[in-house]
């Protein structure tokens, strides 16, 4: 089992028996989920024994089929509870699939998973190990404070993350942001959690800019679900900014969600609907990355915003506002720019700065690739991950 890594190699010793139930609430496919198609399957390669639990509301049923398909092909064991409550009945479920498959660690996913844990743990006469992994925090506070710990708090998810936290031996953030967040609430004590960043093996190198997948000489993209929180009217009004000294100059989004009906309202009510180009889901997201010139990621914060590695991984320059956890992976003039925090005028001037030079846009696409193959490869992560399960044993 890997145990140590320096400089980018893997140091081996001897290997330990180690099992690990990773348990999430799973409705679709999102950044959490492609973390876990792609975590699972790699600690299993390193010899940890691996199943997963998937919990799914039985009013979506069916919506977890694509992940659950996916993660059984990779070779994955999967455990599946269709619940309507945390209720006793849904509690001796998961108490059967733990303690039936003598699991070492249960390690548990997003507030659901870790909400669920950590009751059927309380209420458990016999006790199992319970980790967590945070992917993010409540959506509703970020959308309107971002990572600052002074905002109101949004007290049912407050008091849902510190009661589960009582529960957790051990945790780890997926940035470094969002860990100073979940300590300055008081839902995690500093000694016990602590920061492992994402990380992928993309091999996104053969992909190159598609003229179909092109609208204009200048061209921004934003992939990214429709909520408040990943800034497409900030998009667009940087946009309309733009215009007047770039008017051949497109923006296109890719993604889906709640929020598409108001912002195609706003691009609408702005007269904007030659400029804007809405794609919908897209499967291919980096390619349309690789055929724009910019990728555009106005968020008011991220948990870790994987797209930037997407991003990374066709070598196109990223332009975000100074934020947490995106300043945390941008470095500013060099893989890309930070923008003044939701100043649209700033956002817009630093997007002028890239359309406005190319070589300097190319060579921060070449910086961000170099970063990403340094620091965020997939062994960085499961060596890290492991080393953190060592710790918890």
């Amino acid at each position: 089992m890997v145990i140590a890594q320096k400089n980018g190699t893997k140091t081996h010793a001897k290997k330990i028996q180690l099992k690990v139930l990773h348990v999430m609430k799973i409705i679709g496919i999102a950044g959490a989920e492609n973390y876990l198609l792609n975590a699972l399957p790699a600690l299993q390669q390193e010899g940890i024994e691996i199943e997963f639990l998937s919990l799914t509301p039985i009013k979506q049923k069916g919506s977890e089929k694509d992940f659950v398909k996916k993660l059984e092909a990779a070779g994955i064991k999967v455990h599946q509870i269709y619940y309507k409550t945390i209720g006793k009945k849904t509690q001796k479920a998961i108490r059967d699939i733990i303690f039936i498959g003598h699991f070492d660690l249960v390690h548990s996913h997003l507030i659901h998973a870790d909400l669920f844990m950590a009751i059927t743990r309380k209420f458990s006469l016999k006790k199992f190990k319970l980790v967590s992994t945070k992917h993010g925090h409540d959506e509703n506070y970020m959308n309107a404070h971002g990572f600052d710990p002074k905002g109101k708090k949004v007290l049912k998810y407050h008091y849902a993350a510190k009661l589960a936290e009582k529960e957790v031996y051990r945790s780890y953030a997926i940035s470094e942001g969002l860990r100073k967040l979940f300590i300055a609430h008081k839902i995690a004590k500093p000694e016990q959690i602590e920061t492992i960043p994402y990380g992928f093996d993309f091999h996104n190198e053969h992909i190159k800019s598609n003229p179909a997948y092109r609208f204009s000489e200048h061209q921004l993209v934003l992939v990214g679900r429709f909520t408040e929180l990943k800034g497409h009217i900030d998009a667009i009004a940087a946009l309309k900014l733009l215009l007047p000294k770039l008017n051949d100059i497109a923006l296109v989004f890719i993604g889906s969600g709640y929020y598409e009906d108001e912002v195609k309202e706003y691009v609408k009510s702005h007269e904007l609907d030659e400029f804007v180009h809405f794609m919908g889901y897209q499967s291919n997201s980096v390619e349309w990355m690789a055929s724009s010139d910019v990728v555009l990621i106005p968020s008011k914060a991220e948990g870790f915003g994987m797209v930037l590695l997407e991003a990374y991984s066709v070598k196109k320059p990223v332009v975000t506002y100074d934020v947490p956890a995106l300043n945390e992976h941008v470095i500013h003039n060099k893989t890309g720019l930070l923008a003044e925090p939701y100043r649209v005028e700033n956002l817009s001037d630093q997007i002028l700065s890239l359309l406005s030079n190319r070589e300097s846009g190319t060579k921060m696409g070449e910086n961000g690739y170099e970063l990403l193959k340094n620091n965020y490869t997939l062994n960085t992560m499961i060596t890290r991950t492991i080393q953190f399960y060592e710790k918890c044993l």
